[in-house]
């Protein structure tokens, strides 16, 4: 089922992947686990494949077709259509955050079927994508350098050299 993350989150209980839940996403995760039956996990790919072919904004910039395809060139596919929320979950985290890889894209949030904490262990065990990887190895870079500049740290206010020489006022 495609739900807006906005409509479960911002306040209220936070759940056990970090996401603070609203009264409407703590009734949402207060389902018991369980498998889904063939018709439901049928449905919930062909919407999930008709949300993305149609609301992923950067579906042309990655040259992808369609959500179909990529899943399955990615393997996915089979994942994807379980009636096993956790399995499905897993490939939906691993699509989302190995093969889009977009900086901007996440999975927040799990099915409420699926097992707890699920997120969290994904992420512990097969991390994020390159363009992630890069961002945190780039950040400690520049962490590093802005360090060595400015011991003391960084000051709210800096003038370097005299700008006025170089305005000409006609």
């Amino acid at each position: 089922m495609f739900v807006v993350i906005s409509d479960l989150a911002q306040g209220g209980l936070q759940n056990e992947d970090g996401v603070t839940l609203n009264e409407l996403g703590e009734l949402y995760y207060s389902v018991k686990q369980k498998e889904l039956s063939e018709a439901t996990a049928a449905f919930n790919y062909a919407e999930l494949n008709l949300a993305l072919d149609r609301l992923y904004g950067m579906k042309e910039t990655h040259g992808i077709e369609s959500f179909d395809n990529l899943s399955m060139q990615t393997g996915y596919n089979p994942d994807l259509k379980s009636t096993d929320p956790s399995v499905v979950d897993e490939a939906l985290y691993k699509t989302v955050e190995m093969h889009l890889d977009d900086g901007h894209s996440h999975l927040l949030l799990a099915s409420p079927f699926s097992s707890e904490g699920l997120l969290s262990t994904l992420r512990q065990t097969c991390g994020f994508g390159r363009s992630q990887d890069d961002k945190v190895a780039l950040k400690a870079k520049y962490t590093a350098a802005r360090d060595k500049a400015y011991p003391d740290g960084v000051p709210t206010y800096e003038e370097i050299g005299n700008n006025s020489d170089s305005v000409s006022v006609s």
